[in-house]
């Protein structure tokens, strides 16, 4: 895994690390969006929340995975899976507030499909 969180996060790495799941962090892209950019194109997926990240993955092309809240923003339409500017993105939404489990189920389950 590699994180593309900037910011102070080093509890939920440690968190990650010590639980089998290392996760890879690269500094340039934290400081450069260049940096980021490339690193987005360097991944074989990006899974994320609503952040810029989804919208810089989408607009290079590359595939993402966002777990979208049940009131979400505009720009992630009310209903459906696909953002109409970017067909690279998938979308997980919540069926109701505050239930995550079943969006998680289906990002699992989509990226057991795809590996």
């Amino acid at each position: 895994m590699v994180s593309l969180q900037y910011g102070e996060w080093g509890e939920e790495i440690a968190a990650c690390a010590a639980a089998g799941a290392p996760v890879h962090r690269f500094e340039e892209s934290e400081r450069d969006y260049d940096e980021t950019a490339a690193l987005v194109c360097a991944l074989d997926c990006v899974v994320s929340v609503c952040t810029a990240v989804v919208h810089l993955a989408g607009a290079l092309g590359a595939r993402a995975l966002v777990l979208v809240p049940y009131t979400a923003e505009w720009r992630y339409g009310a209903e459906g899976e696909r953002m109409l500017w970017y067909p690279s993105v998938r979308l997980f939404r919540q069926p109701r507030p505050l239930d995550w489990r079943p969006v998680f189920e289906d990002l699992v389950a989509a990226v057991g499909h795809a590996a």
